[in-house]
């Protein structure tokens, strides 16, 4: 069958590797266009550009998706199909183009977490599980009808990260089914979303406003917030020293403990020393980070990072050590 294969991370990249290796028909490759990155801000070729040129597959990298030149080139793969992984909103010129229809894998259960960031807004709001969907695109974002899904499981520890390589060693096998299923059926056989009975829930990009810890929430939901935001971009908060300058810090990784009697009237966001380790008032009890990094300094865990605060202007509340200190 033949592909158009529309992508630009390493997530896209694993994907595009399978293909090539099971020999599927890939006549094209549309990614990004390069951009500045690392510290050196040097200009790379994005993992499926690399990949694709090592291949030997034409690339297309426009700025503009609606541009007609790159309209006419892409009709002129007469291509059955076109697969998008991990790439921007097609417009309907676009997705109309091939006559098996556009497919998208989207690393979600749709329709919960439709949008820019389901893996992070499925770790942060405690999902069990998750997975990735196949499905056709259409006018409205992550709405189209589903040929497959897989479910994984999301453990207790498990970060955006780690979540994120999982669905790295499953997406291959769910698109080699998606186009074998193509084989045999079309857009009529696929599941709407209305009728798997679930309300649609959303997954926004990723912003400041957004992945700023609010320490006035429960301790259980920013210990999901944090590992949701981890590694990248991290969940940072503001701290105040006595002078009332500021610092930014990112924690990527912390355990909740909850109040056993709500003692505490210190406001959400005290910094509290317990023994030899660092906690962080919250509403209903503490966040203990275990890695953690001040703004333009390295990441440290607990005891370090405590140590580091020695003299630095921020005040510390105390409370007696525990037994188990």
């Amino acid at each position: 069958m033949r592909l158009v294969f529309f992508g630009t991370p390493d997530f896209a990249a694993q994907v595009l590797r399978h293909l090539l290796q099971a020999n599927h028909q890939v006549v094209a490759v549309v990614t990004a266009p390069d951009k500045p990155s690392g510290r050196g801000l040097q200009v790379l070729p994005s993992p499926v550009k690399d990949l694709a040129l090592n291949s030997g597959i034409t690339v297309l990298q426009p700025e503009n998706l609606k541009d007609s030149e790159f309209i006419q080139k892409l009709k002129s793969f007469d291509a059955e199909v076109f697969l998008v992984v991990a790439f921007r909103k097609l417009p309907e010129e676009v997705w109309k183009i091939p006559p098996r229809g556009t497919i998208n894998l989207h690393a979600s259960l749709l329709p919960s977490y439709r949008g820019a960031a389901p893996i992070q807004h499925a770790v942060i709001q405690g999902e069990k599980t998750t997975g990735l969907t196949t499905f056709f695109i259409n006018e409205n974002i992550d709405a189209g009808k589903i040929i497959l899904q897989k479910t994984i499981e999301i453990d207790e520890e498990d970060t955006a990260g780690d979540v994120y390589e999982k669905m790295k060693t499953i997406a291959p096998a769910i698109v080699d089914e998606t186009l074998e299923w193509l084989k045999n059926h079309d857009i009529r056989d696929a599941l709407p979303q209305s009728q798997l009975g679930k309300m649609p829930t959303p997954a926004p990009k990723l912003t400041t406003e957004n992945t700023q810890i609010d320490w006035t929430l429960s301790c259980q939901y920013l210990r999901n917030f944090i590992r949701g935001l981890a590694p990248y971009p991290g969940a940072w908060c503001r701290m105040t020293k006595k002078t009332g300058a500021q610092e930014i810090w990112k924690i990527y990784k912390a355990r909740a403990e909850s109040d056993s009697v709500g003692f505490s009237t210190w406001k959400p966001g005290t910094l509290v020393r317990q023994g030899t380790i660092l906690k962080i008032r919250c509403r209903d009890g503490w966040i203990v980070p275990e890695s953690i990094q001040r703004a333009g300094r390295k990441i440290q865990d607990n005891a370090g990072f405590l140590n580091g605060l020695e003299n630095s202007g921020f005040h510390l509340e105390h409370l007696e050590p525990s037994s188990a200190d």
